[in-house]
């Protein structure tokens, strides 16, 4: 049966040759031809641009001009000739005026007397006052000796306020009259695309800086130190701009390798020619793959929902899936007959560990029970005897009648009074105890003597002959992070766990069983995992004077499951 992997990489590769080769001189053509269009259209735009703003600034220079004109025929322009007439003032205000409606892209005209210092300023009322008060400022600061002669047409580009503008001053004798343009203002000139988002506008100045015309991109980072050689990968043309004095400079990003929907017409031909090479491709990907492959998972599913005797038999198409069902029904079976023995084996395991823990607990209350009732003789206490004999004999029946392992919260704090009893006959006044259960948790389930070995390791650890142990017993509701159920918390007064007990409760616990160090905790530790399966459920601190012990117990868990153990 031939193999299906080199029939599929044989035609792959073919696709794949054929397709990478056509794009690549697609993309490399288009980009060539793009880029060259490009760059033609942008340098038109440029030189539109240049005429255009030359055309509107020589139109203000022109009636900067007229100012001047009428300053001249209307009185005496020589130096220390006298004041400007008041009726030639206004006559030349009104006209600033005039002419600011006429013009747009003037932001104020200005007429300055060199002798008196005195200056005549109009700007449009539609712009900000900010802006006005600048362009007043910045007027008082001309110098005379800055004016041209009218016959120059000569712009000065200049920063006022943070922004760009361009300075027409020009003198007749001792007058000077100029305007200020905006160079914003001039971004609306030329072709659509000469204001797209990635193009930018910028004027080189002689001193080094740069006039924004149009763009949001750095404008230093558009030239170099020496404002000559390009700084950065962005496409750009540098043009002479003798009426600014300054050099215009227009940048735009380099256009991508695949763009336009030209592209997609030609990779439609492309799908059109490689169709009969992908169809049969897709066939034979269906046909030895794709139907093969599902029947595996599918067997794969029916194996972990437990149909453990579900096999593969259906034609596998080639020779590869042939001896992949192969191995997966040899697999199949090894899981059938490995999965029931090791079931087996760990329950018999867990089974024998909580048998050999509880066998553990019970031969320790014995013992204790009958060395006190031998200590007691000794002391001639017989009434005390007796009633100790009543309540061990209540406490042996507690024990000897459990059949099940789980007991009831309170059933369990029950048997803890009568065990404190039996301590307070063994020690009188020795012993204070307090208890609080709340009623949700009193008829909760928890394992046999859990609890009881928590409180009988207080009195191993904590009680002495010297002053009143006090015994702090609390069963409640808690939730917190990943838990939900109930705690029971049991508080002593002595000295506390050692650090090394802390230590050791604290960590992982070990899959071994207790040993006869801290043989009550480890036993409480061990049967929570088992009845419970999951860790960290007994916690040991210390308080400021004295021993604290919290057992967690599980809400989720099931009845059925603890009793199974």
């Amino acid at each position: 049966m031939r193999s299906w992997r080199k029939q599929v990489i044989s035609l792959l590769a073919l696709i794949l040759v054929i397709v990478l080769a056509f794009l690549a001189w697609l993309a490399l053509s288009f980009n060539r031809q793009y880029t060259a269009m490009l760059r033609r259209e942008n340098e038109s735009d440029l030189t539109l641009w240049m005429d255009m703003a030359e055309q509107r600034l020589n139109a203000v220079h022109d009636h900067v001009y007229e100012i001047l004109l009428t300053i001249y025929t209307k009185t005496t322009t020589a130096p220390g000739s006298g004041a400007l007439p008041v009726s030639v003032s206004v006559e030349c205000q009104d006209l600033m005026e005039n002419l600011l409606l006429v013009s747009t892209d003037s932001s104020c005209f200005f007429l300055t007397d060199t002798d008196s210092v005195s200056n005549l300023i109009s700007a449009p009322n539609t712009q900000p006052f900010t802006r006005t008060l600048a362009l007043k400022e910045y007027v008082r600061t001309l110098l005379p000796s800055n004016a041209r002669s009218t016959s120059d047409k000569h712009w000065t580009p200049c920063i006022i306020g943070g922004e760009s503008y361009f300075l027409c001053y020009l003198h007749v004798g001792k007058y000077a009259a100029g305007a200020l343009c905006r160079a914003e203002i001039f971004n609306d000139i030329g072709h659509t695309n000469l204001f797209l988002d990635d193009t930018s506008l910028f004027l080189a100045l002689p001193d080094g800086s740069v006039s924004a015309i149009h763009g949001k991109a750095d404008a230093s980072s558009l030239m170099s130190a020496d404002g000559r050689q390009p700084a950065s990968s962005r496409n750009r043309i540098i043009r002479d701009f003798p009426l600014l004095g300054c050099r215009a400079v227009l940048s735009w990003k380099t256009p991508p390798l695949i763009s336009r929907w030209g592209i997609a017409i030609l990779l439609l031909l492309v799908m059109a020619a490689l169709f009969s090479l992908v169809a049969l491709l897709s066939l034979l990907i269906l046909r030895k793959v794709a139907d093969p492959t599902r029947k595996l998972l599918r067997a794969q599913e029916e194996i972990a929902a437990g149909n453990l005797d579900y096999r593969i038999t259906s034609r596998p198409g080639s020779s590869e899936f042939k001896a992949l069902y192969h191995s997966f029904n040899d697999m199949a079976d090894q899981i059938r007959s490995l999965r029931i023995a090791s079931y087996d084996n760990l329950l018999k395991e867990e089974e024998n560990k909580f048998r050999m823990v509880r066998a553990q607990i019970r031969p320790h209350f014995y013992l204790n029970s009958i060395t006190v009732i031998h200590n007691m003789t000794y002391q001639n206490r017989l009434e005390d005897i007796r009633s100790y004999v009543q309540a061990l004999a209540r406490h042996i029946r507690y024990m000897l009648n459990i059949q099940s392992p789980m007991i009831t919260v309170s059933a369990e704090l029950t048997h803890i009074e009568n065990y404190i009893s039996m301590q307070d006959l063994r020690f009188p006044g020795s012993v204070k105890a307090s208890y609080r259960c709340d009623e949700q948790v009193a008829d909760t389930e928890i394992p046999f003597l859990m609890l009881f070995t928590v409180v009988e390791n207080s009195f191993k650890h904590a009680m002495n002959l010297y002053s009143t142990m006090e015994l702090n017993i609390v069963c409640e509701p808690y939730s917190e992070e990943n838990f939900s159920g109930m705690r029971m918390i049991v508080e002593d007064n002595g000295d506390g766990y050692t650090p090394e007990v802390l230590a050791s409760f604290s960590g992982p616990m070990p899959e071994e069983l207790p040993t006869k160090d801290h043989l009550g905790l480890s036993n409480v530790q061990y049967t929570l995992r088992y009845v419970y399966r999951r860790d960290g459920l007994l916690r040991l601190s210390n308080l400021e004077h004295g021993a604290r012990t919290e057992i967690m117990i599980p809400a989720e868990v099931k009845k059925s499951e603890a009793a199974d153990l």
